[in-house]
Formats: C-alpha cells, structure tokens, sequence
C-alpha cells in the first residue's frame, strides 16, 4: 500500500498549494497537469454547441440547468482527455438516448476499464468542505472516479473555465455506502496515469511491471521520508541539517521541485543566495511549465544583492504567468513591487 500513502502526501500538499493559488500549469496534452485551462477557442464553442444541442432535443422545463450539467460534465471530460491522451477513449459528443451508461471514458487497451469523471464549481475558500457525489451504478461500472472542480461559476456565455484535477480514487476504495467523496479522499492526480496503465497490462506483463513499481515506490518512499524530515528540521531553525536531508531527495528522485525550492529556502535563511538562486533556477530548467513563484522567489533574491536588473526580469515573468493563470490578487501585488522598483 505505498504508493496509496505516498498519493495521499501528495494530496495534502496540493491542497495546501491550491489554497494558495500555487498549481503546476503545463500547456503540453498528454503531460501531467493540475491546472488546465479552457478558453474561447473552437474546442469551448464545441462544448457551448454540444450543450445548446441537448437543451433542444430534451426541452426541460429548467433548460438553464439542463445547460449548465451538461456543461461541467463535459468540461471535466475534456480535462482527462487532454492529459491522458490516446490512453483514454475520445470525449462522446453524441447525443444518446438514455445517457452515456455512467461511464464517461474507457481505456484504448482495455474497454473494459471505465472512467467516471465528476465535475463541480467551489470557491478555493471552500476546499476543505467541498465533494463530489458518485452513485452505486457508477462505482459498479467504473473501476476509476476521476474529480474535476471548476473556478468559475458555469454560465452560458463564460469564454474561458480554470479547472483543476482535484484527484482520482479507485472505486474498489469507496465504500458500498459513500455517495460523497471529500477532496481530502481523493489520490494525487499525478498518479492517475501510472495507475490506469498497470491495471490494464496483462498479467504477465503485470508481473514484471510489479517489480519495476515496487523498486520506484520504495525510492519514492524514501525520498519523501528525507523530505519530510528535512521540513521538520526546518522548524526549528536547523537549516544545515534540512539540506542535507533535500540534497539526498535531489540524489533519490532528480526530478522533484519541490526539493529544489526547500533546499533553496533553507540555503536563503543560511544567507548562501547564491545557493539559493542556482536551486530556484534548477527547479526552473527541469520543471516543464514555469510557474510563477519561482521567478517571483528569485526575484526578491536578486533584489536583495542589488542586482535590480535580473529582480525586474524575473518580477515581470511572475506577474505575466500570474496573469494567464488568473490569480489577480498575486499579479497586482507584483505589479506595485514592479512599480516601486522601477521608480
């Protein structure tokens, strides 16, 4: 069971980052993602259309609603297409009577595999109490439920949606009785390829990817232990210590950010900013999308040295990803430090 304690860290962490505004953004399909963002192109006409479609052909008595369901479904849809590419069967646009079964996608290797993907509007204010409702039906036919949650109220005239994968759970881990799953339940998004490709191997290849997932989740598990050791050496103060314990996760798992960036904090209250500028920049050549905080956390080292040119530079790449990421309370407080420094 260590890779499901290790997704639940995971969780935690990206639920602390969510409430901050700090979400992995990559614009690459197929790549991991936290955030996608959807806007007023043809694939959200595609989606406006497919729902004024299903508004005329039913013809509720609450059309506006009927609009608005059909809407968060199949932008959650379009969320897992997108990041999990030709693993997944296409987002179905057409009109069925009936409904889709309750499965919403299936695995290209193995149709038998359903995904049930649910989709919900929640102010950030409200992460902690916020869930999603999934039905017996839908556990039964699904072995997956993916989470989508949306940052913008769902309307018929919105021209771009943030959305966040917010998790995924297998349904063999929901109880006969849950009908809601709380976001604190849900496994770490980043898992859910790795996930649907071991359960659709075969079981010979299985045997041999087992042995492979259990080598990479005991160096997993490793790496987070040093992790998390060195955050806690981070409380009172023994920075020394903390970065011996992040250099031996950059030795274990090359690829964790988050390594880089606590090593950097730990080298910044050492007074190395150096040190800690190298780690920022590290984190920023090995991570696929650039996000914002770094440039904004390497910003305030160059001003620091006085070195105001490469502060400006790097302040400026934080507001305009800021900016395209929608969190307007950070662009402007970037904005009047830009201000302040340009005066």
């Amino acid at each position: 069971m260590d890779w499901i304690y290790l997704l639940r860290a995971q969780q935690a962490d990206f639920i602390e980052r969510l409430k901050s505004g700090c979400l992995f953004h990559c614009t690459t399909e197929g790549q991991h993602s936290e955030l996608t963002v959807i806007s007023g192109d043809k694939k959200l006409n595609q989606l406006q259309s497919f729902c004024r479609s299903m508004e005329q052909k039913y013809q509720e008595n609450d059309p506006k609603c009927l609009f608005i369901n059909n809407m968060k479904g199949k932008l959650g849809e379009e969320v897992v297409k997108t990041r999990l590419g030709n693993l997944v069967s296409e987002v179905d646009y057409k009109i069925k009577i009936g409904g889709d079964g309750k499965i919403d996608f299936t695995l290209m290797a193995d149709p038998s595999v359903g995904i049930q993907v649910k989709t919900r509007y929640s102010n950030i204010s409200n992460i902690n109490t916020v869930a999603w409702t999934i039905k017996q039906e839908e556990i039964r036919k699904n072995a997956v439920l993916v989470c989508i949650l949306t940052q913008e109220k769902v309307i018929e005239d919105q021209t771009q949606y943030h959305l966040i994968q917010a998790g995924f759970l297998p349904t063999e881990m929901i109880t006969n009785d849950q009908v809601l799953v709380k976001m604190d339940e849900l496994l770490y998004c980043g898992g859910l390829q790795s996930y649907l490709n071991n359960i659709s191997s075969t079981d010979k290849k299985g045997q041999k990817e087992n042995k492979l997932h259990t080598y990479i989740f005991n160096i997993l598990s490793k790496s987070f232990a040093n992790f998390s050791t060195g955050i806690d050496h981070l409380k009172p103060g023994k920075y020394e210590k903390a970065i011996e314990k992040f250099n031996e996760v950059i030795r274990l798992t090359p690829g964790m950010i988050s390594a880089y960036s606590m090593r950097a904090f730990s080298q910044q209250y050492r007074q190395n900013y150096v040190g800690a500028i190298e780690d920022y920049t590290q984190a920023l050549q090995k991570i696929r999308f650039l996000e914002a905080r770094y440039f904004y956390s390497r910003g305030v080292l160059f001003a620091h040295m006085n070195e105001n040119e490469k502060a400006l530079a790097d302040f400026q790449k934080a507001a305009d990803f800021f900016k395209e990421q929608g969190q307007q309370t950070e662009y402007k407080k970037i904005e009047l430090l830009l201000t302040k420094l340009q005066q």
